[in-house]
């Protein structure tokens, strides 16, 4: 007999917070879910502003960076805050342990959560954990996109030095609002749940982390590799210099699992009666590890951030001359 899985969600700083909390009232230690994961919640942030009304706060860890009075975020400034998050660590994941599968969602840009997620997928990785990153860019602003780009090399220093790929589904502001990137979270959220929920059929542990691990069963070398989530029979394609290294396909009973391309690696599991009743569109669904998938979204990044810089050389900034003697408190009488 199959037994249910634990899935702990990891909401890392603001953008994570919001976009996680309609899930918070199906997200509770006394609420069973058939056909997926018991799922755990954990908010992480340096901040109390983005936390839900009536939200058990048993259930939020809040890393306080000063000794002197009480942080109150990064503002967009990684390092703000980075010490702080380094000593709390071992005391998050402790209070806040993982589960069979660890979802960690965060935002690329802020000062936060684009240090607090990669310090914990980092610790994860190197107790062995199956961790799997749901992350938003953004673009909006230049301090924003040099953030994104930052916590993507980080994320690929992380996997390169726990020797585990760091698999992340990344969403654009840019190419979505922040409403549809945040429905997307939900249902990756709900999808990884079910995959993970330890009741699907035919569909084992070493399974899922063969997914993850694709180093154990193809050629690619670790790295941050792009997870792909085709759902409504859409087929995978194959796009040059993005390879597929493994799949794995959830079906209904007598459905054909069959990912439609040759790939590293493909498991597939029947879903039960009760998530399948749950389940409002089309199976087969497909989960993909897509290869170099972030070498075009860097690219992007880059191209921004330089036409960032340009706008400054281009617009110099006409200083006042100040005229007269200054007092001590810098007034001009």
């Amino acid at each position: 007999m199959s037994v249910k899985n634990t899935v702990s969600i990891y909401a890392a700083g603001g953008c994570a917070i919001n976009a996680i909390s309609e899930l918070i009232p199906m997200i509770q230690p006394d609420i069973e879910n058939p056909g997926y994961a018991q799922l755990r919640l954990t908010l992480l942030d340096t901040s109390h502003s983005n936390l839900p009304k009536d939200f058990d706060r048993k259930a939020f860890y809040f890393v306080d960076g000063s000794k002197d009075q009480s942080t109150d975020g990064s503002g967009k400034v990684r390092a703000t805050n980075l010490e702080a998050i380094q000593r709390a660590m071992p005391d998050i994941l402790h209070t806040h342990p993982p589960g069979h599968l660890s979802i960690v969602i965060h935002s690329g840009s802020g000062g936060s959560g684009s240090v607090l997620a990669p310090t914990l997928v980092s610790e994860l990785l190197s107790q062995g954990k199956n961790v799997v990153v749901l992350m938003v860019g953004s673009s909006t602003c230049a301090k924003e996109v040099e953030n994104t780009i930052k916590t993507l090399h980080s994320y690929q220093s992380i996997s390169v030095k726990r020797n585990r790929p760091v698999v992340c589904y990344y969403l654009d502001n840019a190419k979505h609002t922040m409403e549809e990137n945040n429905a997307m979270i939900r249902l990756a959220v709900m999808l990884l749940a079910a995959v993970w929920s330890g009741e699907n059929k035919g569909l084992d542990k070493m399974d899922l982390e063969n997914f993850l691990n694709y180093q154990r069963v193809t050629q690619y070398p670790v790295g941050l590799v792009g997870l792909n989530i085709s759902m409504h029979r859409k087929p995978l394609e194959q796009v040059k210099g993005q390879p597929i290294s493994t799949v794995i396909s959830m079906i209904r009973p007598g459905e054909d699992p069959n990912p439609g391309i040759m790939v590293g690696y493909h498991s597939f599991g029947e879903f039960i009666l009760a998530s399948d009743l749950n389940m409002e569109f089309s199976t087969p669904f497909h989960f993909a590890t897509v290869q170099g998938a972030f070498v075009p979204e860097l690219q992007t990044l880059e191209d921004k951030l330089a036409a960032s810089e340009e706008h400054y050389r281009v617009n110099p900034v006409a200083s006042i001359s100040v005229k007269g003697a200054a007092m001590d408190d810098g007034l001009i009488i």
